[in-house]
C-alpha cells in the first residue's frame, strides 16, 4: 500500500514536487481492503487448510 502511495506521489518531473497525501494513503487501503473482501467471499469454493484432517 505504502509503495503504491508513494508511487502516486512521485508523478511530476521535479523530484522537489513529489508528495504523498493522507487521501493516497487511504486509497490504497480502501483498494485492499476491496481485494481481500472480494478474495474472501469466493462462492462455491471451500478454502483447504494445511495439515488439517477432517474426521
Amino acid at each position: 500500500m505504502c509503495v503504491n502511495a508513494i508511487h502516486a506521489g512521485s508523478t511530476d518531473d521535479d523530484p522537489a514536487m513529489w508528495l504523498v497525501t493522507q487521501k493516497m494513503l487511504e486509497h490504497e487501503i480502501a483498494k485492499v481492503k476491496k481485494a481481500k473482501a472480494e478474495h474472501s467471499g469466493e462462492k462455491g469454493k471451500s478454502r483447504r487448510r494445511i495439515g488439517f484432517q477432517p474426521s
